[in-house]
C-alpha cells in the first residue's frame, strides 16, 4: 500500500479503537462557518469524548469524573451553567426538569447574536477548557441558524446533566 492510498481512521473507529462505545453522538457548529466539532458520550465506560477537527487539538477522552463544570455564553454573557450545586438542588425541587432548569440561567433580550460558545471545564492541568462554537458571526435570533445553535447548545447542556448526575 502507497503512502498516499493509506485511509485515514474516522474519529468513531479511533474512539472505537480505545474501547470507547458511543452512545451517543452530537455534531455541532454551523458549517461552512466552523470546523467540524464532535461531543462523544460512553454511558457504560462512564467517558465522554470532546472532537474538533484541528491540527492542534483532534480527539480527547475524559472520564465523567473529569467535568468540573460547563456554560453557554453568547456574545460574552453567560445564558446558562452548570455545575453539581445548581443542577442538584433543581433536581431535588422539581425532578429530573428541575436538574436542567437549575443550571439554566436568564437570558438578555437581543436581536442578533454575534458569537455562541459552549465552554467545558475539565480536570486538566495542561488544557482545562473546551469550546464548542456554535455561532461565530453575525446572526439574527429569529433565524434558522440561531434555532439550530440553541437546539444543539440545549442538547449538549442536557447531556453535560446527565454526565454531571451520574459520575
Amino acid at each position: 500500500m502507497g503512502l498516499f492510498s493509506k485511509k485515514k481512521n474516522s474519529v468513531e473507529e479511533l474512539l472505537h479503537e480505545q474501547g470507547f462505545i458511543s452512545e451517543k453522538t452530537i455534531e455541532l457548529g454551523q458549517p461552512p462557518y466552523t470546523v467540524e466539532q464532535k461531543f462523544f458520550v460512553d454511558g457504560k465506560g462512564k467517558k465522554f469524548a470532546y472532537y474538533l477537527k484541528s491540527k492542534d487539538i483532534g480527539l480527547r477522552i475524559f472520564d465523567f469524573n473529569s467535568l468540573l463544570s460547563f456554560e453557554l455564553q453568547e456574545d460574552g454573557h453567560t445564558l446558562s451553567e452548570g455545575t453539581a450545586v445548581k443542577a442538584l438542588a433543581g433536581g431535588l425541587l422539581f425532578g429530573a426538569a428541575g436538574a436542567l432548569v437549575g443550571a439554566v440561567g436568564k437570558k438578555k433580550s437581543r436581536s442578533v447574536c454575534e458569537s455562541m460558545v459552549l465552554r467545558i471545564r475539565v480536570n486538566d492541568l495542561q488544557d482545562p477548557l473546551l469550546n464548542y462554537y456554535l455561532i461565530a458571526k453575525k446572526v439574527k435570533n429569529n433565524s434558522d441558524e440561531y434555532s439550530k445553535a440553541k437546539q444543539q447548545a440545549e442538547e449538549l447542556i442536557a447531556t453535560l446533566a446527565y454526565i454531571e448526575n451520574n459520575k
